[in-house]
C-alpha cells in the first residue's frame, strides 16, 4: 500500500512535524498526515529537508545504540550457544544409552524449549535490532508477513512448553502415572509438541494477513517504508493483542503458579523436616533434593513472569494508551528495555532446565572428562556395597499414594531396629 501526498505547505508541514515526534503509529500511517499548519516550504526546499532528514536520521543517541547493540549480541551469541548445548547433551545421553529408542519424555519437552529458544535468538533478536536502528523496513513484503508471524509464533511454542514442563511434572511428582500410561508417555508427549507448535502458528495467521508494507512518498521520493498491521477494525486488532497477550502470559504465569504451589505444598507435607537417625541418609538425601527442586519451581514461575511482565505491559499499553509514549526516543527505548527482557528467557530457560537438571549437569561434567572416573568409582562402590550390604530391601508400591516404601529388613546377627521409610518416587525430582 502507497500513500503519496503532494507538497502543498499544509500537508507538508503536517508530515515533516509527525516525522520528528512519534515515527509512526503501530496502528496505523495516518497520525503521519497532519492538517496543522507550521510551515511553509516550497517544493524544492521540502525535498531538500526530507532527503537531509533520511540521511541523519536517528531515534536513539549512538551511545544508547552501542549499548543495545552489545546487550542483544551477547543475548544472542549465549543464547544459540547454551541452547545447542542442551540439544547436544540430550543426543548424547541417547546415544549413550542404547537400550533406549529416542529421549525421554522429560527430555523431550526440554529440547523442545531449546529449538524454540533458538528460534528466539536467531528470529526475534536479530530483526528486531535492525528495526530498532533502521527504525524503518526494508526488506519486502514477504518477509514483512513472515519474520513477525515466526517470532510470534516461537514466543508462543516457548510459554506453550513451559506450561506444558509444569504439568508434566505436576502429573509425574503428584499423580505419578503407572503402567500403560508410562509405556505411552513418550507418544504422548510427542502429540502434546505437535498440537503447542500448530496452536501456536494457527495464532499468527492474522499477521500474515494483515501485515502491510505501507509506502509514503512525497512526489517521487520514498520518504519511508513501515511494515505495519492494517486491521479492518480497532476493536479486532485490540481483542487480537488482548488474545494473544493472555494466552502468552497470563495462562502460563497463572498455571505455573498453580502448579508449582501444589507441587511445593505435596513436597512440604510428606518430607516437612529432616531425618536425623543415622541410618535415614537415603532419607536425608530426598529431604534435600525436594527442597532443592521446591526452590527451583519457585525460581522458575518467577523468572518467567518478571521476565514478559515488561514486554506484555508494554503491547497493551500501546494497544489501548498510545499517547502516553508519543516521544520516539522514549517509545523505541523502553520498547528496547522490554524486549531485551523478555528474550532473556532464552538464556535463563536452558539454566533452570539444564545445568539445574542433576542428570543435565552430570552429563556436562562427562562432556569435560572431570566426571569420568568419579563414574567409575562410583559404579564400583555400588558394586561393593551390594555385595557386603548385611541388609536387604523390600519394595512395594502404595497405588493409593503413588509412593514406593522402602523396609530395611536387618540381618539376623545385628540387634538394630527395622525401619520403614517413605520416600517420593526417585525418578519424579531426579530430572527437575
Amino acid at each position: 500500500m502507497e500513500h503519496e501526498f503532494n507538497l502543498l505547505p499544509p500537508d507538508t508541514s503536517g508530515l515533516l512535524s509527525s516525522m520528528t515526534g512519534l515515527y509512526h503509529s503501530p496502528n496505523s500511517t495516518e497520525n503521519l498526515v497532519s492538517t496543522d499548519p507550521l510551515f511553509n516550504f516550497s517544493l524544492h526546499e521540502a525535498i531538500e529537508i526530507l532527503k537531509e532528514h533520511q540521511r541523519t536520521e536517528k531515534v536513539l543517541v549512538p551511545d544508547t545504540e552501542i549499548v543495545i547493540i552489545i546487550v542483544y549480541s551477547v543475548l544472542m551469541t549465549s543464547g544459540v550457544v547454551s541452547n545447542a548445548l542442551v540439544c547436544f547433551v540430550v543426543a548424547r545421553q541417547c546415544a549413550r544409552k542404547h537400550h533406549q529408542a529416542g529421549p525421554s519424555p522429560r527430555n523431550m519437552y526440554i529440547v523442545n524449549l531449546a529449538v524454540a529458544d533458538l528460534a528466539l535468538c536467531l528470529v526475534c533478536m536479530p530483526f528486531t535490532l535492525v528495526s530498532l536502528l533502521k527504525r524503518r523496513w526494508t526488506l519486502g513484503l514477504t518477509l514483512c508477513k513472515l519474520v513477525p508471524a515466526l517470532q510470534g509464533a516461537n514466543i508462543m511454542v516457548s510459554a506453550g512448553t513451559i506450561t506444558a514442563i509444569a504439568l508434566d511434572r505436576y502429573f509425574t511428582i503428584v499423580q505419578t502415572p503407572r503402567g500403560g500410561v508410562c509405556r505411552t508417555a513418550r507418544c504422548s508427549v510427542a502429540s502434546t509438541i505437535v498440537l503447542i507448535w500448530s496452536l501456536s502458528f494457527l495464532s499468527m495467521v492474522p499477521l500474515l494477513i494483515y501485515q502491510e508494507v505501507e509506502t509514503v512518498r512525497l512526489g517521487g521520493l520514498v520518504v519511508y517504508e513501515a511494515c505495519l498491521e492494517r486491521w479492518p477494525s480497532r476493536a479486532a486488532q485490540a481483542g487480537y493483542t488482548l488474545a494473544i497477550s493472555v494466552a502468552q502470559f497470563a495462562f502460563p504465569v497463572l498455571v505455573l503458579s498453580t502448579i508449582h504451589a501444589r507441587i511445593s505444598s505435596y513436597l512440604r507435607l510428606h518430607l516437612s523436616s529432616p531425618p536425623v537417625d543415622s541410618s535415614c541418609k537415603r532419607a536425608r538425601r530426598e529431604w534435600r533434593r525436594n527442597r532443592r527442586t521446591m526452590m527451583i519451581l519457585s525460581c522458575i514461575a518467577i523468572v518467567f513472569a518478571l521476565s514478559w511482565l515488561p514486554m506484555t505491559a508494554f503491547n497493551l499499553l500501546i494497544e489501548f494508551q498510545p499517547g502516553l509514549l508519543t516521544p520516539p526516543r522514549t517509545l523505541y527505548l523502553v520498547f528496547a528495555l522490554c524486549h531485551i527482557m523478555a528474550m532473556s528467557t532464552a538464556v535463563t530457560n536452558p539454566l533452570m532446565y539444564g545445568w539445574l537438571n542433576t542428570n543435565f549437569r552430570r552429563e556436562f561434567r562427562f562432556l569435560g572428562g572431570s566426571d569420568k572416573s568419579s563414574e567409575k568409582k562410583r559404579r564400583a562402590a555400588n558394586r561393593n556395597r551390594r555385595i557386603s550390604a548385611p541388609q536387604s530391601i523390600v519394595i512395594r508400591h502404595d497405588r493409593r499414594t503413588s509412593m514406593t516404601c522402602f523396609t530395611t529388613i536387618t540381618s539376623s546377627n545385628t540387634t538394630r531396629p527395622s525401619t520403614t521409610l517413605t520416600l517420593l518416587p526417585h525418578s519424579s525430582v531426579d530430572n527437575l
